[in-house]
């Protein structure tokens, strides 16, 4: 299982221009020590300076800012450093000789030799792991939101083909729980017949079936370069009869069936041997993608009939990885359940949708 580079930590790093001499060796400095340092130094063309920095420090576990007289000078580095903390990144303000008054003295500054010789011992792998995980514990991160089911494809897109062009980030694991996922959405032009067959009694526009194909695109082009993870449930949870749980498919049978079949010939067409399938009925109420530790994806569903609403964007890096935490003891949970070990979990997922598409039997 791989999720990239960015098994590593990644850590921006806020400096003044003049003092880059310093700031190539903070960098080099984490590098050694097994860090991803990320900087003004990584911006994709095209891109706005401002957005890419922001976007960057929103997506960090770690910030670090080069505190000198220099610095304190520099407007840019001020406002990294606010947005840093507004964003819920953690913090590390690195002082590099005498310390200087105000925020950092409040976020407690490391104090360095202005040579950088004893950073080896004052900025620690270890330093970094025990703030990310206070930063985990704190919950305190930014979030976008987005209503409707187009908007919020258009994001994903956006978001994952983005990912792809950054060059610290570029192909990462896809990790979904949800109904049918990403990947029962045919890759078929707008026009065709299998897009009403699934749509059912409520067409969709021929734009919204474009974006949600370039969603299942872009979605396969991740997984397929960095693996792929699906919790997966077509049934939903309605109650209780003789005090036994009761489902039921969320949708009509043959718009069922065409979701299943098409996932079945993702599974089934899936090269190489990293993807992992399991199946949690009746305990799935929205929908949660993740991209990495990069971006995290999650809707509600308002009732069982209706369609996603209400995604949840998140970048904070430090909750993405509670979030990984607990969608793998999710999955691991799930195939113990049904006695499956990871690497059968294919086969028998196939096994799985078959068994569900003969009880539909044919309902078209």
């Amino acid at each position: 299982m791989s999720d990239n580079c960015s098994s590593k930590y990644r850590v921006f790093v806020s400096y003044s221009h003049k003092d880059t001499k310093l700031a190539t060796q903070v960098l080099e400095h984490l590098r050694r020590i097994g860090v991803q340092p990320m900087s003004d130094q990584v911006i994709p063309g095209g891109t706005r300076f401002s957005d890419s920095i922001k976007w960057q420090i929103a997506c960090s576990h770690a910030f670090i800012s080069i505190l000198t007289r220099k610095s304190q000078r520099s407007t840019w580095v001020v406002s990294e450093l606010g947005y840093a903390i507004g964003a819920g990144t953690a913090v590390i303000p690195l002082s590099l000789g005498k310390m200087p008054s105000g925020l950092a003295h409040e976020l407690h500054a490391i104090e360095v030799r202005r040579n950088l010789s004893d950073l080896d011992d004052k900025l620690t792998l270890k330093d970094i792991q025990n703030l990310v995980k206070e930063a985990c514990k704190e919950g305190r991160s930014t979030s976008q939101c987005v209503d409707q089911l187009l908007d919020r494809t258009k994001l994903l897109v956006d978001e994952a083909e983005s990912l792809q062009r950054f060059p610290r980030a570029g192909m990462l694991r896809v990790r979904q729980r949800m109904a049918f996922s990403s990947f029962s959405i045919p890759d078929e032009p707008p026009c065709s017949s299998v897009w009403n067959v699934r749509d059912g009694s409520v067409p969709r526009s021929e734009n919204e079936r474009g974006f949600l194909r370039q969603e299942r695109r872009v979605m396969e082009q991740h997984a397929v370069a960095a693996g792929c993870d699906l919790i997966l449930d077509p049934y939903v949870r309605i109650g209780y009869e003789d005090g036994k749980e009761t489902t039921e498919l969320k949708h009509s049978n043959s718009m069922t069936r065409v979701r299943l079949e098409i996932l079945r010939n993702f599974i089934r067409d899936f090269p190489g041997d990293d993807l992992r399938v399991a199946f949690n009925r009746g305990q799935i109420k929205g929908s949660l993608i993740m991209l990495g530790d990069w971006l995290a994806a999650e809707a509600v569903v308002p009732h069982y009939k209706s369609g996603y609403r209400q995604t949840v964007i998140t970048r904070h890096a430090p909750t993405l990885l509670s979030r990984i935490e607990n969608f793998e003891e999710e999955l691991q949970d799930s195939l113990r359940a049904d006695g499956i070990v990871p690497e059968n979990s294919r086969q028998a997922a196939l096994e799985k949708i078959d068994q569900i598409i003969d009880e539909l039997g044919d309902c078209f």
